[in-house]
């Protein structure tokens, strides 16, 4: 068994962290609205603004950073084993 990837396992795990990108950034895009509705909820009290901006444009944040810092290159380096590169 060898430690390189095969073409045809380098596909489909390539595939796959193509879907987790797509699945991370969603996941961002719903903690976006989560913490905007926790915002509009308590818009009377400004000591909940904060955790609920905070929610906002944290979880936007590390879904953006996950998705292109770390499964990109993951994913750019499973497609250049596929293409023999």
């Amino acid at each position: 068994m060898s430690s390189q990837p095969q073409p045809n396992d380098a596909a489909y795990a390539a595939q796959g962290l193509q879907e987790m990108r797509g699945y991370m950034m969603a996941s961002g895009w719903i903690g976006f609205m989560f913490g905007g509705v926790i915002m509009g909820v308590n818009i009377d009290s400004v000591n909940v603004l904060g955790p609920g901006l905070a929610l906002m444009l944290m979880t936007v944040i590390y879904a953006t950073v996950g998705s292109y810092v770390i499964l990109k290159p993951m994913q750019h380096r499973l497609e250049r084993v596929v293409e023999g590169g």
